[in-house]
């Protein structure tokens, strides 16, 4: 039957209360049979509309039988969502329950909002049932593990519904902004619509971006949003808000790129060291380092341009990582002596001047704690300097180098770093640290290994006519001296 509520392929010559925009918003509708999609990526993209008009277009088709809920990582956060459906639900006999956070519609369909801040509170819905999901922002969860296990919510045995499907938004940036350009390859697809099969589950994921632009009947009502826009002034900012640049990440907190190369072959009397950070549900990393005594190398940067630069003494090179992780975010549950040997088969007999690891590992909590568990297989750690906001100056220092040549050089076999340093962001709450919710782990590590060889800068010497080795009263008979402005009171 053709739906007088919502704007849908069957339904065009019908009244209706709310229409999907052409563009981005039509293909959101028109890919009911899309079970996952994310849609989004700019601001002022029509991503609110989008998701309630998608909820909308099958409420008069399913009745009672249409349940859905929309999640958010805090309930002020879906204010939006519901300042929204206010305006367009009660035209459909829609009535918001404030006490439940859902809205019941007259044939029997309902509309939950609900938040979730942390993987826990995901479990919370174990064993319910809803055809239809929708998750905004989802970009501020660390990790996709409570997104997936959502998956497991979207059934329904009382009624055949066909295009059950679950519908997400997402802007660049956020802590989670790694793990959703991973799951959705759109690094690969930046240009969105690219259906993407899971090869676990056969399971049909798609991107349909959405710009400023394309929501039309916003701009008509704030024409000079797009210039308030550039406006804020920060380029990065602007690319990622405006044009949903996934490669240009708003809020990230190292501005600058690493140095990275091609390997070479390193010095066998250069030091070298290791640094752990642990992890077991969540990622651990390994990392590999050696000192440089000075040597000239070819640079290959990200952009295959070539150039030559020396690598000063006390230079640190990452020349190996070994990075625990079966997902963004989400660990190999490996057990210590797993992770030791693994450590002592990737170091490949070489021998090390020290090795620093999270000062966690040595924590005893009813047992030998996991730094004996590593000393055991040969592997002596050190507890690591955790000082946050003093490590990352010290990852801030090398990346920007000195005369131009680089502090802090890594082998571009150390994918893990690569991938997760760029789209770290600044902590909301303490911005001169970074956001421990997002991918870290391999950043961590890297900050153990700088805090353990700490580069200092050296002070410019005085020049020979500084007045640091003046009296006061010398200091005086300059200022009050012949031809002063200066007179004695």
């Amino acid at each position: 039957m053709a739906s007088n509520i919502c704007k849908t392929p069957d339904s065009l010559e019908r009244p209706y209360v709310w229409w999907p925009q052409e563009g981005p918003q039509s293909a959101l509708l028109y890919s009911k049979s899309i079970p996952e999609v994310l849609y989004g990526g700019a601001k002022f993209g029509g991503k609110s509309d989008g998701l309630l008009g998608d909820y909308l277009s099958d409420l008069e088709k399913y009745n009672k039988h249409w349940h859905g809920i929309i999640f958010r990582s805090s309930y002020p956060e879906l204010e939006e969502i519901l300042r929204r459906s206010l305006q367009l639900f009660p035209k459909v006999n829609g009535e918001w329950k404030e006490g439940k956070r859902q809205w019941v519609f007259a044939n029997g369909a309902s509309l939950k909002l609900r938040f979730l801040e942390s993987v826990k509170d995901f479990y919370r819905y174990n064993g319910h049932s809803f055809p239809w999901i929708g998750i905004d922002e989802l970009g501020q969860w660390p990790s996709l593990e409570g997104y997936h296990m959502l998956k497991g919510c979207l059934r329904w045995a009382d009624y055949e519904i066909p295009n059950k499907r679950i519908r997400c938004t997402a802007n660049p940036g956020g802590p989670g902004h790694q793990a959703v350009m991973e799951h959705f390859q759109l690094d690969k697809y930046p240009g969105g619509y690219h259906l993407i099969q899971d090869a676990r589950s056969g399971m049909l994921r798609c991107f349909i971006p959405s710009f400023a632009e394309d929501n039309q009947l916003g701009l008509a009502k704030d024409p000079q949003y797009l210039n308030r826009l550039e406006a804020v002034g920060n380029e990065e900012l602007v690319e990622a808000w405006k044009h949903g640049r996934w490669d240009m990440i708003a809020g990230a907190y190292f501005k600058d790129r690493l140095f990275v190369c091609e390997p070479f072959e390193i010095p066998k009397h250069w030091m070298r060291f290791r640094s752990l950070d642990w992890g077991s549900a969540k990622p651990f990393s390994v990392g590999w380092y050696a000192v440089s005594e000075g040597k000239a190398i070819t640079l290959v940067d990200r952009k295959r341009q070539v150039r030559e630069v020396y690598l000063p003494p006390d230079c640190l090179i990452k020349y190996r990582e070994w990075y625990g992780a079966k997902s963004a975010n989400i660990g190999l549950d490996l057990t210590v002596p797993e992770v030791a040997r693994g450590i002592v088969e990737r170091s490949l007999g070489e021998d090390y001047g020290y090795s620093v690891a999270d000062p966690s590992i040595f924590i005893h909590d009813g047992g030998p704690s996991k730094a004996e568990v590593f000393a055991n297989h040969g592997i002596i750690f050190r507890p690591a300097d955790n000082s946050r906001i003093p490590g990352w100056q010290q990852i801030k220092i090398r990346q920007r180098g000195s005369d131009g040549n680089p502090l802090f050089v890594v082998f571009d076999c150390c994918v893990d770093l690569i991938r997760t340093f760029p789209s770290l962001q600044h902590d909301r709450h303490k911005p001169e640290d970074l956001d421990s919710r997002g991918e870290d782990h391999a950043a961590d590590e890297t900050r153990y290994a700088m805090m353990s060889r700490p580069y200092v800068i050296t002070a410019p010497k005085p020049k020979e006519d500084s007045f640091q080795d003046l009296s006061a009263q010398d200091l005086l008979k300059l200022t009050l001296g012949n031809g002063s402005k200066y007179k004695r009171i």
